[in-house]
């Protein structure tokens, strides 16, 4: 539990400091002064900050036009989410394969049904990945809420 804790707090940390690159080179912008490089904002998405970076885009109506940053801030949100996904889904099938394991040892008898609902459940655990990425597609290309 510890870790999850510190991976939010990290994300959130990333998030905001995206959030806040963006106001601030637009803040810049307007008043014509030295610019934070494109890689850097680019940087601050690869490293945890891509919401907060797509969420300042919009807020400070910067970067919007460029189409490198329209497409590339969410395919970088994408990425990210479906690492998270394929991560959750491995580390569930371990620990499903685990539990699993540990019934047939204490209970021969029941192997062949505890290796039935193994399956089941590895299976189940496999289509997270490809329904977080397709929720991250309709989240990330076709949002209402940025309409």
């Amino acid at each position: 539990m510890i870790v999850i804790s510190i991976i939010t707090g990290y994300l959130v940390i990333m998030n905001l400091i995206g959030f806040a690159v963006m106001g601030i080179d637009k803040r810049r912008a307007v008043k014509r002064l030295w610019r934070i490089p494109e890689s850097t904002l680019f940087i601050v998405a690869l490293i945890g900050g891509s919401l907060g970076s797509i969420i300042g885009m919009y807020f400070f109506h910067h970067k919007t036009r460029h189409w490198y940053f329209v497409y590339g801030m969410p395919f970088i949100l994408l990425v990210q989410i479906a690492a998270v996904a394929a991560l959750a889904a491995a580390f569930s099938d371990a620990k499903a394969a685990c539990k699993a394991l540990e019934g047939m040892t204490r209970q021969p008898e029941m192997a062949g049904k505890l290796f039935t609902n193994m399956l089941v459940a590895i299976g189940l655990i496999e289509s997270i990945p490809i329904i977080a990425i397709v929720i991250a597609l309709v989240l990330v290309f076709a949002n209402p809420f940025l309409k």
